[in-house]
This record gives structure tokens, sequence and C-alpha cells, in this order.
């Protein structure tokens, strides 16, 4: 018996409604996390800070190829064996990709430890650096465990631990380890054992919390030497064709930073690492919505439902797209007062880094969750490919223009990439029998163009200070979602804000007009 129209959209619904709860908790994470950015630029020399930053840029390199994509592996497999009732394989996928991630990172640290203690790679301008920023590499196993368990969160728990853990206790816990370390007037060894305190301290609390909730779902880890041997060649071959797309998003951030620190430019990888944070405020939004996406989009895949797979696909990118908007304008408009307003005079060069990762950023989130969908529909290996060509077209660009342009030319490399891998991928989606090139794609994206190139006319004409600039940018998103109002489908979404007196009277103004 086929599901009616309105049980097929309760999971979309639901994912949108816990997704914009998750927005509002990643909005309070962010705010958190760049205060935490802002006090250590501020408290640290350039140099130094170039040097802080190269290191770290190398932890969230080498914990993404610990972690080798298991985190988002275990958002796939874990919901689908749990929807078909395999608690046999359930079981297996968890250990499995804990103890690989677990070994993977204990190897990292070695490797880059020697790396670092033998000299191979100087980091910044004192041999001491390195030595003071070794502390850094413990991070390594810690992000990666963390990320896998906060996954288990997100698959047996839903919004609520995630919102609770990743952004609200995580931000908090470091931003006050940092504190702490300014106030005191520590050095750089100090501020890098601030963040491995405050990355054991969430590891720990993740890793508490997933066994509490596979606890609770009825399964028992501590038996599972008794299910005997499961098949894990599946799972590994979606973790792999995953882990191309994860080396592509390294090199949109962290790589270009640890290249141009191997190319002398400490200052430029300052510039770059200080406001990448600014820009990736462009993926508050996305992020949110394509951690909920896959086990959602998971589900109705088991059960056939591709047109609600769909659905939830479309009106997922239509709200990103519409709520980044203001971000977008904000950083692209005002980078140059943004950056010296946050990290002070000598990082108002980064204006041009900040707008042109800006919109390389926007593109990817505004076209939605396409790598994902297509991982889910079981084109895993058409990903694969792409990730790989587009992988290696950009660090061949990024090889050839950072060398003479420094982070300028890493954020052109960057934004362009960035922005043809997206296309591409919808393109792909479009031909896996899901809609993606509608109405409601081609309005957003002329109003977001239309939208940003007013702004700027605004502010370029009148010559608006910042805060007059905000309210500019605010005013123009106004115009953007009115004009776009009914793709969002609010009175479905959010039937209780749909009873609001002013939002039924702009609905039926918007009804009528059509």
């Amino acid at each position: 018996m086929s599901r009616g129209p309105n049980e097929k959209s309760g999971e979309t619904r639901a994912n949108i409604r816990g997704g914009v709860s998750l927005v509002l908790g990643r909005g309070l994470s962010l705010v958190v996390s760049m205060a935490t950015q802002v006090l250590v630029v501020r408290h640290l020399l350039k140099s130094d800070y170039g040097a802080f930053a190269c290191v770290l840029s190398l932890v969230e390199v080498l914990s993404t190829l610990a972690t080798f994509s298991m985190d988002k592996t275990v958002a796939r497999f874990a919901a689908l064996d749990a929807e078909r009732g395999d608690r046999r394989r359930l079981v297996a996928t968890l250990l499995f990709a804990t103890g690989l991630t677990t070994v993977l990172g204990l190897l990292a640290v070695v490797g880059a430890s020697a790396t670092i203690l033998t000299g191979v790679w100087q980091v910044g301008e004192s041999p001491d650096h390195g030595l003071q920023l070794l502390l850094l590499i413990a991070l390594v196993p810690v992000n990666a465990l963390d990320a896998l368990f906060l996954s288990c969160c997100n698959v047996f728990g839903g919004a609520r631990p995630l919102l609770v853990r990743r952004f609200v206790l995580g931000p908090l816990v470091k931003l006050a380890a940092v504190a702490c370390v300014v106030f005191t007037t520590g050095g750089l060894t100090e501020i890098a054992a601030a963040h491995v305190f405050a990355g054991l301290v969430g590891m720990l609390v993740s890793g508490g919390l997933a066994w509490r909730l596979v606890s609770k779902a009825g399964i028992d880890l501590r038996g599972a030497w008794t299910l005997g041997n499961v098949s894990l060649a599946e799972v590994l071959a979606f973790s792999a064709a995953q882990f191309g797309s994860d080396l592509v998003q390294l090199l949109y951030g962290s790589m270009v930073v640890v290249l141009l620190g191997v190319y002398g430019f400490a200052e430029g990888a300052a510039d770059y690492r200080a406001i990448l944070p600014l820009a990736r405020l462009n993926q508050l939004v996305s992020i949110v919505f394509t951690v909920l996406f896959v086990p959602s989009a998971s589900r109705l895949f088991a059960r056939g439902q591709i047109d609600a797979m769909g659905d939830l696909y479309r009106r997922g990118r239509a709200w990103t797209a519409l709520c980044t908007f203001p971000i977008l304008a904000a950083t692209v408009v005002a980078g140059g007062p943004l950056a010296v307003l946050l990290f002070g005079e000598s990082y108002a060069d980064a204006r041009t880094v900040l707008a042109l990762l800006s919109v390389g950023l926007f593109v990817q989130s505004a076209c939605g969750s396409n790598g994902q969908a297509l991982r889910v529909l079981d084109r895993a290996r058409v990903v694969l490919l792409t990730d790989v060509v587009v992988l290696a077209l950009a660090l061949t660009a990024s090889l050839l223009v950072v060398p003479e342009l420094g982070a300028v030319g890493g954020a052109a490399v960057v934004a362009a990439s960035m922005s043809l891998h997206s296309l591409w991928k919808q393109w792909l989606v479009a031909r896996s029998n899901i809609r993606t090139f509608g109405e409601d794609f081609w309005s957003i994206q002329l109003s977001t163009v239309v939208g940003v190139l007013g702004t700027a006319a605004l502010v370029g004409y009148w010559s608006l200070n910042l805060p007059a600039t905000l309210f500019a940018v605010t005013a123009v998103w106004g115009v953007v979602l009115l004009v776009n109002l009914q793709h969002l489908r609010i009175e479905e979404t959010f039937p209780e804000i749909a009873r609001w007196s002013l939002v039924r009277r702009i609905t039926h103004w918007r009804e009528t007009r059509t």
C-alpha cells in the first residue's frame, strides 16, 4: 500500500525542522569559535600565528586521513542497517570503523612527529615553532574519533545530541581553555595545549554519549564477538568513494594553508587561516542539512521512496541557499571592514581572499547535498571518479599558482574548483532521476546574483560604513526571501509559524501575485 502525501513528506518535514534547530545551534557555535579565533589571532604575533595555522591545518589534514570517511560511512550504513533490522552488520560496522580510525590516527601521529623532530619540515620562521606546536599533533586521533562518535550520535540520537555536544559544549570548552591562556599571558605552547585539552574533553563526552545512545537502542557492542564474520567490502568501498570528496574539501581549506607554509608565505598562511572561519559561515546552513540528509535520505531510499528523497533534496537546497544569502553578501561586500574589526589592521589585505572563498563556498552550499545524494543512490563510483579528477586538477593548479600569487592565488583556485565541482555533481544528480534544475533553482540563483550586485552598488554609491552596509544586506535579503518564499513551503514545514498573521498575509500576497 502506497503512502499518502502527508506521510511521504513527514521525513522531509522532520529533516528541515531538525535542520533549522541545528542551524541555530551551529550559529551559536560559530560565534563562540570566532571569539576563540579572534583571541588567538590578536594574542599572537602574525609570524607566530602563521606557524600555528600551518600546524593546525596539518592536523586537520591528518585527522581526515585517519578518519578515512568512516564518520560519513557510519551515518549511511548504520541508518540502513537499523532500518532493515540487520543488527549483526550494524555492530560489525561500528567496531570496524572505530578500530580502523584508531590505528590510522596513531600512525599519523608517529609520522607527523618524526617529520617535525627530524627537521624534514620546518614550521614557521623559528626552529622552536616546530617543538612548540608538536603538542597539536596529538589532536589527530582525538579529532578522528570525535567525528566518528558524533556520527553515531546523529544516527541514534537525532538532532539534540549534536546540538548539545558539537555546537554548544565543544566550542565553549575551547573558548574557556584559550581564554585562560590569553588572560594569563601564555605563549604558543600554552595555546597549543589548550586546543589539545579541549579536543580530549570533547572526544570523551562524544564517546560516552555515543555508547549510551547505542546501548539505549538495544545494541550490545560487548557481545559483538559472538556475531560471526560479516563482509565489510561494501563499507570499505563506500568509505573510499567518500574519501575522495573529503580530500577535495581538504584542498579547499587546510591543504592550501600547508602549501603556503611550505613555500614560505607565513603571513599569507595567517591571512588565509584567520579569515577562513568567516568564509566558512557560508557553510553554516549546508553542513547541518547535509549531516541530517544522509540518514533521512538513506531511510527513504531503503523504502523505495525516490520522489520523497527528491523533495527532501530540493527543499533542503532552497532553505540552504536563501538562509546563506546574507552571509555571502556581507563577506563579499564588507569583507575588508570585517577582517579589520575582528583581527586588526594587519589583516586588511585578507579581504580579497575572503571574497573569493565566500563565493566558492556559497556556490557549493547553494547547489545542495549532491555528493551525498549520489552516494545514497549507489553512484559512489561516479562521485569518486569526479572527486579524483577535480582533486588532481585543483592540486596541480595550486602548485603552479600559490608560489607566484600566495594566498590570493590559492583562494582563486579554490573558488573556481569548488564552483565547477558543485555544478558538475548537480548535473550528475539530475541524471539520477531526481529533478534538480527546476524553477526554484534558477529563481534562487538569479536572485542571489542580482542581490549581491545590488548590495555592492548601494554600498559603493553611498559609501556606507559597516553598520549601514549590514543593514543594506538585511534589507536586500528580505527582498530575496519575498521573491522566493514559495520555494520554502513554510506552511507545510512549520505549520505553527504559518498561523502567524504576518506570515499569512505575505503568503496570501505571494499567491495572488503568482
